[in-house]
């Protein structure tokens, strides 16, 4: 089984997400059955689901993708916000051709840009 999922910034301000996962009761009749232990079966079950998780962008300054890691922010949420809403770059463009002083002002002015993907994204 493989679940993918993809974590909304909205909800990473704190570094913590929650993921409530419904499991098909035969799946779980079946590891419980297994174990004898709703615990082993619950560990049992998990050991094998693997989880997708936050890709870091590379080509870019360690700060900001420092930052874009921390807050589950993609390049795309990047691309999206600078081209469509402040419209600084082409949409096309990717973040690693941005220049470097506008890197350093999304490192520098954080807490804006990341309210700006909330919004946007």
């Amino acid at each position: 089984m493989k679940i993918e999922l993809e974590i909304n910034p909205k909800y990473t301000e704190t570094n913590q997400i929650q993921i409530q996962i419904s499991v098909p009761p035969y799946l779980w009749e079946n590891a419980l059955a297994l174990t004898g232990n709703p615990a082993e079966a619950q560990d049992d079950f998990f050991d094998d689901l693997e989880l997708i998780g936050y890709e870091r962008v590379t080509g870019i300054p360690d700060k900001l993708a420092d930052l874009m890691e921390q807050y589950a922010v993609t390049a795309g949420h990047i691309q999206h916000v600078s081209s469509e809403i402040w419209k600084y770059f082409p949409a096309d463009m990717p973040i690693q051709d941005y220049p470097e002083d506008y890197h350093e002002w999304l490192v520098n002015n954080w807490p804006e840009a990341f309210q700006e993907i909330q919004k946007a994204c």
